[in-house]
Formats: structure tokens, C-alpha cells, sequence
């Protein structure tokens, strides 16, 4: 139980929260705070609402009444996000499908390298591995950018987004650009 005096710099608060379904109420929340910076257990016997609470909390479902509200750590221009694709997406994956690409070629520079059957089947699982999860985690952006996140198309296509967007997504910097 989630101690109701102690302070969270991470949260998820619901309230009021109903969801039905066929004329069944489903879930029924009057009210709660779930810390996002620990491990919380979703119990309870069939039918109690857990998968229903976990679309919801995901945004796969929207409630029919209440709100979900996310308390997060606020971004500056860049959020997690885009960094995590930037530089493990593009630059370390970037990187190893470059030279596991380089070894099934045979033309890795500056080193003797013994093209043996075993280094190239190590390096084919490698480059295929990485390339296989980077067009994952494209895909998995270009959704985000484009109908996976209301409004960041566009910002893409005209290079403005509105004030609402703007603190809602990257707060640090919405305060920076309107002092």
C-alpha cells in the first residue's frame, strides 16, 4: 500500500476513472496515485479489471468518464525519447551494423582479420540483429510522429507546435523559450 503522506516525483493519478463495457461497468476508480519510479503489483482474481487497468494505463483504452494523468519528469527540447533513438537507435546500432557490415565484406580496415566461417556467422547474427531492431525502433518513431501522438505531424510538417503541446511534451523548454 502506497504510503498517502510521501511525496512522488513520478506518478500516474486516476480519478474518478469508470470504464464500461456491453453496459458493464468494468473499472471503477474513485481515486489513485501509482508511483512510476517502483515496481507495483496489479493483483486480484478474474475479471477484477487488471488487463483493463493496464490498457488504460498504457493509452491503448480511454476511460469513459475521469481522467489518467501523468506525472513525469519534464523535457527540455530533446525528450528520452528522441535521445534514446538518437544514440542507441542511430549511432551505437548505427555503428554495429557499419562494421559487422564491414566483416561480411571482408574489408575491415586496419586489422587482420581471419574470415573464417564462424566469424562471418557470428557477424551475419549481428548485422541482421541490429538491423532488424533499428527498423523496429523506426517504425516504432515514424508511428509516434505521425498519428501515434496528436499533433506532432504537424509541428514535422509546418515546424510550429502549439503552446499546449509544447508544455505538455517538453516542458524545459517551453519555460525557457517564454521568459
Amino acid at each position: 500500500m502506497v504510503n498517502q503522506d510521501e511525496q512522488f516525483r513520478k506518478f500516474i493519478e486516476l480519478k474518478d476513472v469508470l470504464v464500461k463495457s456491453d453496459g458493464r461497468t468494468i473499472l471503477n476508480i474513485p481515486q489513485a496515485v501509482i508511483p512510476a519510479d517502483r515496481i507495483t503489483a496489479c493483483i486480484g482474481p478474474n475479471g477484477a479489471g487488471k488487463t483493463t487497468l493496464l490498457k488504460l494505463l498504457a493509452g491503448l483504452i480511454t476511460p469513459d468518464s475521469g481522467t489518467v494523468s501523468y506525472s513525469f519528469s519534464p523535457a527540455g527540447f530533446f525528450n528520452f525519447g528522441e535521445k534514446f533513438w538518437f544514440w542507441f537507435g542511430m549511432v551505437f546500432l548505427g555503428l554495429t551494423i557499419s562494421a559487422s557490415g564491414f566483416v561480411l565484406d571482408m574489408i575491415v580496415p586496419f586489422m587482420d582479420v581471419q574470415y573464417w566461417r564462424g566469424t562471418m556467422q557470428l557477424a551475419n547474427i549481428i548485422h541482421s540483429s541490429g538491423a532488424v531492431l533499428m527498423t523496429a525502433m523506426a517504425m516504432g518513431h515514424i508511428y509516434i510522429g505521425t498519428i501515434g501522438m496528436q499533433g506532432s505531424i504537424d509541428g514535422m510538417k509546418t515546424g510550429y507546435v502549439d503552446a499546449t503541446w509544447a508544455k505538455e511534451h517538453h516542458e524545459i523548454w517551453y519555460n525557457k523559450i517564454n521568459k
